[in-house]
């Protein structure tokens, strides 16, 4: 994964306004969580973390946002719910909740090498399930998928 590449997607106008997370900001996730957060994660929150034009659309991505559905799925048990076997991780770092029966997490403790984890109400999952990412290249490729979908989204309303 290439920082430069990520700041090359995040110029896409469907990406546009960029508000980036301050260094106080970063800094209070990081507290939040007890762990620095991956050197990756942490470059795109500076640049896109307080949003990116229609980025991730319809889905939650913000930290402040999936941090406290974080807190809420551990506090309420809510994954039991769907039968998962397992709870989520302490060191679970939220990247992306899709209306509550989809998210997407990586383990900050490992850092840059975490692998990503998702987990999908529905597919009678017990287990959270690894992608084949680890937290930089799936950073860049989820944002230029969702940016190919916004892209042909827009090019199908006209």
């Amino acid at each position: 994964m290439s920082m430069e590449r990520i700041k090359t997607l995040l110029t896409h106008p469907l990406a546009q306004p960029l508000r980036g997370c301050s260094e106080a900001e970063l800094l209070q996730l990081e507290r939040n969580i007890s762990l620095p957060l991956p050197p990756s994660y942490r470059g795109f929150l500076r640049l896109a973390g307080g949003g990116a034009g229609k980025l991730f659309w319809g889905s939650d991505w913000g930290p402040g946002i999936v941090q406290s559905f974080a807190k809420d799925l551990r506090e309420n048990r809510r994954l039991d719910l769907y039968g998962l076997e397992e709870d989520l991780p302490e060191d679970a770092v939220i990247f992306l909740s899709h209306q509550g029966y989809y998210i997407e997490f990586f383990r900050a403790s490992l850092g840059d090498s975490s692998s990503v984890y998702y987990f999908s109400e529905g597919q009678e999952m017990k287990t959270f399930k690894a992608m084949d990412f680890t937290v930089g290249p799936w950073l860049e490729e989820s944002i230029s998928a969702s940016l190919d979908e916004l892209t042909d989204s827009e090019q199908r309303r006209r």
